[in-house]
């Protein structure tokens, strides 16, 4: 692979995971308008509630975070023990810094890296590339934020537009028409 194509790489990943957290944000902002005895309420999927999806999507992100830099997740660091959306939203925007200080060091050559990890239970032991890896943290987002869309909308607010151009329209401040 040429050094532009593995440039071409990093700088694909680095928008993907600028768009997740322009996103996590946008879905953030809209789930502190919902009246806290609703919060918790049960609306079916995986995850039951706003807070609850919420909660998981960034334990999604935590888990992946922590696979593939070879650690554990420090046992404070559980979303779904925190007590409210203000709790949540600050230990994603530390869990963010994390992220985006892993992508400021990260080379096209680690990305090709295998990265060895076990299933939880440990049935089974996988050696992927890295970037296929970092892959799963957006695309299990991108799934449970749906979800937490549909919830958003069953309270009666207006999910905003989450599709990936309209973050680069945003991020070029292209108008749209």
């Amino acid at each position: 692979m040429t050094e532009s194509a593995g440039s071409l790489e990093l700088e694909m990943l680095q928008s993907l995971f600028a768009y997740n957290h322009w996103v996590n944000d946008l879905l953030l902002d809209q789930v502190e308008k919902v009246p806290a005895d609703r919060l918790q309420e049960r609306m079916g999927g995986g995850f039951e509630s706003i807070q609850g999806t919420s909660a998981h999507i960034l334990q999604g992100e935590l888990f992946y975070y922590y696979r593939w830099i070879g650690e554990q997740q420090p046992r404070d660091r559980r979303p779904s023990e925190l007590a409210s959306i203000a709790e949540l939203r600050a230990l994603w925007k530390e869990h963010r810094g994390l992220i985006d200080r892993f992508l400021e060091n990260l080379t096209a050559e680690q990305l090709r890296m295998p990265l060895r990890y076990g299933r939880r239970g440990g049935e089974a032991s996988y050696e992927l590339p890295l970037w296929k890896v970092m892959l799963q943290m957006v695309n299990h987002g991108t799934h449970h934020r749906a979800e937490l869309a549909n919830m958003l909308t069953r309270v009666g607010l207006e999910p905003p537009q989450t599709d990936l151009i309209v973050f680069f329209e945003h991020l070029s401040a292209m108008p749209l028409t």
